[in-house]
């Protein structure tokens, strides 16, 4: 990782492109995300961790993460300085940005000056950049590494819908009026992602591949936790957890 040399303003990028650039970008040493849609920030660090964490084995000597209004500047600075195991890369993700002191902001400036080439630090604050003497450095020194996700119009939420639909594999079969019923409920984009995750889910065992008729359950939201031990038994590849939830969570309709 080299760090990057300073252009103008942040980014106002769509986010679609913003995603693309980190999923396929050379990783920077210093990056700040921050915005109104947290679904979009979550799904930015989300693509981080899949490129630098590569290995289960090796993830909890690559990955820390910290939050400001419980740490300080030396902390932070002797993590991101600290070299690796195995000569990897690694992540260290500052959340609630903008709560960290101006003291120990100067204090992480001095390590951004000159950061470690093995370490991605990420920033990660509210709805606008935060105030403060760091973060008016980075916006000079690394502005193409500050991303902000605005909150997206009804347009825009039903095109990314229509997006994820596609990565499922589930069009042009998907009857037209369903993502915008699943938009029409008011849940939030990471909601409605789960649910298209568990049509394609439930498809995969159907012969009949058709979605023109009645769908096996409609729009109504999965709990956090049912969505949480999903996600989780996802990611394990634990088939037979993720078959008993989706049988729990479809027999409740």
């Amino acid at each position: 990782m080299t760090r990057q040399p300073a252009a103008g303003r942040q980014n106002r990028l769509a986010p679609e492109k913003v995603l693309l650039r980190l999923q396929n970008d050379q990783i920077e040493p210093v990056y700040l995300l921050y915005g109104e849609e947290k679904y979009l920030v979550r799904k930015a660090v989300n693509i981080l961790k899949s490129r630098i964490l590569i290995s289960d084995d090796l993830k909890e000597l690559l990955y820390t993460c910290f939050y400001a209004s419980e740490t300080d500047g030396e902390e932070v600075n002797n993590i991101a300085k600290s070299m690796p195991f195995f000569d990897q890369s690694q992540l260290v993700l500052l959340y609630e940005a903008e709560k960290l002191k101006e003291k120990d902001q100067k204090i992480i400036q001095g390590y951004i000056t000159d950061p470690a080439p093995f370490t991605c630090l990420v920033f990660i604050a509210g709805e606008t950049i935060p105030k403060g003497t760091l973060y008016s450095f980075i916006k000079k020194q690394f502005s193409n590494n500050c991303f902000g996700f605005s909150k997206l119009k009804y347009n825009d939420r039903l095109k990314w819908l229509q997006q994820i639909a596609a990565e499922k594999g589930l069009l042009p079969g998907l009857k037209n009026n369903f993502l915008k019923e699943l938009l029409s409920t008011g849940h939030h984009l990471e909601a409605l992602e789960t649910q298209l995750e568990i049509l394609s889910l439930y498809l995969q065992d159907q012969k009949d591949k058709d979605l023109s008729g009645p769908l096996p359950f409609g729009p109504a939201e999965i709990s956090f936790r049912q969505g949480y031990l999903l996600t989780d038994a996802l990611m394990k590849k634990n088939i037979r957890d993720v078959l008993k939830i989706l049988n729990h969570f479809i027999a409740s309709f």
